[in-house]
């Protein structure tokens, strides 16, 4: 799941552009606004690593004991519903309504964190 997410992550990279920090493609699309033919092929495919991504949250939930990691994991899986309703148009406008759904762009370093935690532990059990 890390690596999926670093893929997405240097692909957001490439995306964004000249893009101000406070760019967020969630409030873009709901505002109607469209992506040029680069930006759109690039997106599609940030959309279908996260589709991944929330296939192994919904499929790996119970393995995540760190209350506050279940609820980034949650915020990030309905962040995928909500952008990919609003890519297909299914969604627009109310930007206020979905502001707390755009990406919790914290999350990979959290995830990061909490493998680097489960590492330690594993490697002092191993040392048993």
């Amino acid at each position: 799941m890390i690596l999926l997410c670093s893929k997405n992550k240097q692909l957001y990279d490439v995306f964004k552009g000249q893009r101000k920090d406070e760019f967020r493609t969630l409030l873009y699309l709901l505002n109607g606004e469209e992506f040029d033919k680069n930006d759109k092929a690039i997106l599609e495919e940030i959309m279908l690593i996260d589709r991944k991504i929330n296939d192994l949250i919904l499929n790996n939930k119970d393995l995540v004991k760190d209350d506050a990691l279940k609820t980034d994991l949650a915020n990030a899986s309905a962040h995928f519903t909500i952008i990919d309703l609003a890519y297909q148009k299914k969604i627009e406008g109310e930007c206020d309504r979905f502001v707390g759904f755009v990406y919790p762009r914290t999350l990979q370093e959290k995830l990061e964190l909490e493998v680097k935690t489960l590492q330690e532990k594993l490697e002092i059990l191993e040392k048993e």
